[in-house]
């Protein structure tokens, strides 16, 4: 029974299942067309990027163009996500400002910059990084994995 392409592979039309005499009006292809219009996301992604609101500086407008630029990419830029930009551009700015003036950030400036670019999720769909295809990784032989394992 079934096998490849069962359920749904070569369907027959309303028409022919009519005049089959097997039709059924719960797997009509409007119940179908219905089911996969469902499925369709539709959400308040923004069309083009926005100005920024906070007023920035250099290094923390091309942040924000950069940051920005890849939720575009990623179909992933509403409104919510250009805030959270603007403020992980301006959180960018102050450390980097600090750093040329020989400073250290506050630490809790560097959390606040890492919860932002958490927030924005821009490299959750990125692959990981390992050894290349076919190459051996080097701890391989001391028994180690290619990734640090949580400590349980």
């Amino acid at each position: 029974m079934g096998g490849i392409g069962s359920g749904g592979h070569n369907r027959l039309s309303d028409e022919e299942k009519k005049r089959r005499g097997t039709f059924r009006p719960d797997n009509s292809a409007e119940v179908y067309n219905a089911r996969a219009a469902e499925k369709i996301v539709s959400g308040p992604w923004l069309t083009r990027i926005p100005d920024p609101e906070l007023p920035l500086g250099k290094l923390g407008k091309k942040k924000y163009d950069e940051l920005t630029t890849a939720l575009f990419e990623q179909n992933k830029l509403t409104q919510i996500s250009c805030m959270q930009a603007e403020v992980a551009a301006r959180l960018f700015e102050k450390i980097k400002n600090l750093a040329e003036q020989n400073k250290f950030p506050s630490a809790s400036d560097v959390t606040q910059f890492q919860r932002a670019l958490q927030a924005l999720r821009v490299a959750e769909d990125a692959k990981p990084i390992g050894s290349p295809q076919g190459q051996k990784s080097k701890f391989a032989r001391c028994g180690f994995a290619h990734r640090k394992s949580k400590a349980r």
